[in-house]
């Protein structure tokens, strides 16, 4: 049996097949390939646990308190630690608050045992001058024209 006929394409075919070679960097391809595929699965491997770690996060985040009573209180120790930081000029204007108020409370008491003092004084002197304006007008064994009373 006779496979080619004369004058056929079959030499010619032949001879480009036999002419087929592998291309060159064939082999470097190839483990190029291999190394991306191990880092495609790594790849895979990390986002996998970063969907369980996200998942994970977005548990506890639903299960945490709510965060207005952790705001307030930080807001709350910021105005603390900011009156705390004024509490020692406070303290000092107190300080000086007392003693003048403790002044003044003197100056009050000292100024209302001179208006006592004034007053008896004053009535003395009225007593004094009221009978000194009266002894002209009293006459001995008459009684006293402003109390009755015998002289």
């Amino acid at each position: 049996m006779r496979l080619a006929r004369p004058g056929s394409a079959w030499p010619r075919e032949h001879e480009r097949l036999t002419g087929l070679r592998v291309p060159a960097g064939l082999d470097e391809l190839g483990r190029r390939r291999r190394i991306a595929e191990a880092d495609l699965a790594v790849a895979q491997l990390a986002l996998g646990s970063a969907d369980a770690a996200d998942a994970c996060a977005r548990e506890q985040h639903s299960a945490a308190p709510a965060r207005g009573p952790f705001e307030r209180a930080r807001d709350d120790h910021a105005a603390l630690t900011t009156a705390l930081r004024a509490q020692p000029g406070a303290d000092e204007e107190h300080a000086a608050a007392v003693r003048d108020r403790e002044a003044a409370a003197a100056a009050v008491a000292e100024a209302s045992d001179h208006l006592r003092h004034a007053r008896i004084r004053r009535d003395h002197e009225a007593r004094t001058d009221l009978a000194a304006a009266l002894r002209p007008s009293l006459v001995a064994g008459q009684p006293c024209p402003v109390c009755d009373h015998a002289v």
